[in-house]
């Protein structure tokens, strides 16, 4: 508890990754309570459905019944890896989710993640990927709807229109450079 404290003197925003042991004091006691938001991720595995499930009902339960009394409200479900055909939809998501809020659902680019993995530019699947980079985006307003932020997507189309425009008044500068008649140098010295 201390810890989070001095943490949150520290900083305007405190991201804690625990496990989903609910049945861990320090978990229970302290790091769910004091949280203004809780973010449960799963995958589409039917362990994870089921266990997300689980885990939204015993964190729920009023401490009088043996659960850790939390509101539903602060809790966002996260899908990640989601892709079509899994056997799992939306409807028993919902379900299984308990009440709680599905926040997004992070798409399966496996190539994508392991390629930037490997060439250290994982940001740039945050920040740029078409389809994982959107995801993040609904993450961050739905936990922290009150900052202002930029769509990363467009702000870098915005960018990459910037890079474009001023390649392009670079070449038409070029052009107009070859094209306009050249006088000839003066001789400063000689005949």
């Amino acid at each position: 508890q201390n810890v989070i404290n001095q943490l949150t003197e520290m900083f305007d925003i405190v991201v804690l990754d625990t496990s989903v042991n609910y049945m861990d004091s320090l978990l229970a006691e302290v790091a769910l309570p004091i949280a203004d938001h809780i973010m449960f991720v799963a995958d589409l595995s039917a362990g994870a459905v089921f266990g997300m499930t689980r885990w939204v009902d015993e964190v729920t339960t009023e401490r009088e019944k043996g659960g850790a009394g939390i509101d539903l409200n602060k809790i966002g479900i996260v899908i990640n890896k989601s892709a079509r055909n899994l056997g799992v939809d939306g409807e028993i998501l919902a379900q299984a989710a308990n009440g709680a809020e599905i926040v997004c659902a992070i798409p399966l680019d496996s190539g994508a993640v392991i390629a930037a993995s490997n060439h250290r530019k994982l940001n740039d699947i945050i920040l740029y990927h078409d389809l994982i980079s959107p995801a993040y985006f609904e993450i961050v307003n739905y936990f922290f709807p009150d900052e202002i932020l930029s769509d990363p997507l467009v702000s870098r189309a915005t960018e990459v229109a910037a890079a474009a425009n001023a390649t392009q008044q670079a070449e038409v500068a070029a052009d107009n450079q070859l094209s306009s008649p050249t006088k000839p140098k003066k001789r400063r010295f000689g005949r």
